[in-house]
């Protein structure tokens, strides 16, 4: 008895250390002793203690990206030009492609400390004894994280800052000025991602037993079974399509039939900007089970006579869990600027004509008509087309399922 008291205390004591410092590995202290025996003694003893700990992370990740830009500045031309000043100038047509892409993610902390502290007497034993121990103890975690990911991004962008022309400009001044046609287009996506921190702990189930003093037909058997089972699944499915198509162009400038004047045509700015933010699934799990504390004892004392004794302990602990997330996410952008499709067609600009006559005048019977004085020409024009600025701007922003679980 005072064996099985110390016995008692120094489960409680181990106990209390291995629940503070989570150790990763597997403790199994348990001690049988079936004592005095004798008679027509039959003593059987059976320890079994199986701490599996199974961990499989699985991520397949298919990316395809694929980029198309074109930059131009314009198609420009002058045309046939006899004297004067005819002047084309652009530049500015950019595209910024940014394409961040993470895929699967799985992390996991698994510690799986074994079952602990089982200690079984069976004392005296003697007369007609048959003795039977039995004890299992099974600790299993079991983790299995998946991530299966497919991102398709494709991206076109097509700048320009105009099909500029002149035409067929005879004197004087014909100018066309474009510049800026820029696109910038980020697109980020993150997939499936797992996160699990399972400590399947001891089951220190400090059971202590002592069947005591046995004799006459003594029969005394003692069965303990102690599991600490946990089950983690999370599993991530995730597809992202992404196309993007921007189109822009500051006008299809044309200056026309020109002669002499001045003919102006300014464009400048059709901008596009595109960002695409995508993420899918997540599970997160923080699963404890640390064991059942079970500081079961028993004490079945003096016996004798015609004995039977029995003694069955049963701990069972246990913990399931599965997180699931499908996400298919299908974005199609298109833009398109271009801020005219510029024309100053038939454009004729004279300079001043003067014409000095004499004075006519009749009189009659029907009244006086006017003298006509210095009949004045035509004068030249001019023609302006000032556009610019017509932007785009889409900013999707999508996610998916979250899974969160603590058990404790």
């Amino acid at each position: 008895m005072n064996k099985l008291t110390y016995k008692l205390a120094t489960g409680l004591a181990t106990t209390a250390v291995l629940a503070f410092g989570l150790v990763p590995f597997a403790f199994a202290d348990t001690g049988i002793g079936v004592n005095g025996n004798g008679a027509f003694s039959d003593n059987k003893v059976k320890v079994t203690n199986n701490n599996p700990t199974t961990v499989q992370q699985n991520n397949v990740s298919n990316i395809t990206n694929k980029v198309n830009t074109n930059q131009n500045t314009g198609g420009n031309s002058a045309d046939f030009n006899t004297g004067g000043s005819v002047n084309i100038s652009t530049g500015d047509a950019n595209s910024n492609v940014n394409i961040n892409n993470q895929a699967g993610q799985n992390k996991a902390v698994v510690a799986g400390v074994g079952n602990g502290d089982n200690n079984v007497q069976l004392a005296g034993n003697g007369a007609f004894s048959s003795n039977n121990v039995k004890l299992n103890n099974n600790n299993a975690v079991a983790l299995s994280q998946n991530n299966n990911t497919n991102i398709n991004n494709k991206v076109n962008t097509n700048q320009n800052t105009g099909n500029n022309s002149a035409n067929f400009n005879t004197g004087t001044n014909v100018s066309i000025n474009t510049g800026s046609a820029n696109a910038t287009t980020n697109i980020n996506n993150q997939a499936g991602s797992n996160f699990a921190t399972v400590y399947n702990g001891q089951s220190s189930n400090d059971n202590l037993v002592g069947v005591e003093g046995n004799g006459a037909f003594s029969n005394n058997n003692v069965g303990i079974t102690n599991a600490a089972n946990t089950y983690l699944k999370q599993g991530n499915n995730t597809n992202f399509n992404n196309y993007v198509n921007t189109f822009q162009n500051t006008g299809n400038n044309n200056a026309s039939f020109n002669t002499g004047g001045s003919v102006s045509i300014n464009t400048g700015s059709a901008n596009s900007d595109v960002n695409i933010s995508n993420q899918a699934g997540e599970n997160k799990a923080l699963v404890g089970g640390l064991g059942s504390y079970n500081t079961t004892w028993a004490d079945v004392s003096g016996n004798g006579a015609f004995s039977t004794n029995r003694v069955n302990i049963n701990n069972n602990s246990r913990e399931k869990l599965s997180q699931n997330n499908y996400t298919n996410i299908n974005n199609n952008v298109n833009t398109k600027q271009n801020t005219g499709k510029n024309n100053a067609n038939f454009n004729t600009g004279y300079q001043p004509m003067y014409f000095s006559g004499k004075n006519y005048g009749y009189q009659g019977g029907y009244g006086t008509f006017p003298n006509y004085n210095n009949w004045g020409g035509c004068g030249g024009g001019s023609t302006s087309i000032n556009t610019g600025s017509a932007n785009s701007q889409t900013n999707l922003n999508n996610q998916a399922n979250k899974n969160f679980a603590a058990i404790y």
